[in-house]
């Protein structure tokens, strides 16, 4: 049986294996099917996805977060936010969570946005046309002894990630409730802006 994967995206891709020229395996996911598709996972390894939908093989045990850590998160965005379309990411002993980046042209029900007595209900589209940055990170804390999470947010913008202390605590969903506005703030902010833009262009 041949190792595959589906992405988010409806993509399958197929486990490889590649010897290097030093003698040493590298494994990596394509979409092609051939002599080189493995027929079982690596033990010690595992399958992650990123927030783009790209696929890898890395060893196990890099998450310094449990999985009740990040259910927390999702739990607390969707108890707490009005977003319909976000994505959360662990990678390098941290959570991040993402929200989209919006484009009119392709714009998705991400959000219910009030202004004044009207409601602005953003047409549908399918969710693979959406990309997504940065907004929230969430890492373990080494630099105080008191706390065991940190939380920053990035205000370098969709291309540049530039993090900005935000809070310290030992209860990752007190945070996601008490700061939980900033991934809606994130939204409003860039809608307002390409709505500005809009305005100025006609």
């Amino acid at each position: 049986m041949k190792i595959y994967y589906q992405n988010k995206k409806g993509d399958l891709y197929y486990l490889h294996k590649k010897i290097t020229k030093k003698g040493n395996a590298r494994y990596f996911f394509s979409k092609k099917q051939d002599e080189n598709v493995l027929g079982k996972i690596p033990k010690g390894y595992e399958v992650y996805e990123n927030t783009h939908g790209q696929v890898f093989l890395r060893k196990e045990g890099l998450i310094g977060f449990s999985t009740t850590d990040v259910d927390l998160v999702i739990d607390g965005i969707k108890k707490y936010t009005k977003l319909k379309k976000f994505d959360v990411d662990i990678k390098q002993n941290k959570i991040y969570i993402y929200t989209p980046n919006l484009d009119l042209e392709k714009i998705d029900g991400v959000l219910s946005i009030s202004i004044g007595a009207e409601t602005m209900e953003l047409n549908d589209f399918q969710s693979g046309n959406l990309t997504y940055s940065p907004v929230i990170k969430f890492s373990l804390c080494n630099e105080n002894p008191d706390y065991k999470y940190v939380m920053e947010k990035n205000i370098g913008g969709e291309n540049i990630c530039q993090w900005e202390f935000v809070d310290y605590s030992n209860d990752l969903a007190e945070l996601i409730g008490k700061y939980s506005n900033i991934l809606e703030d994130n939204i409003y902010h860039n809608l307002l802006f390409m709505f500005e833009d809009e305005l100025n262009e006609n």
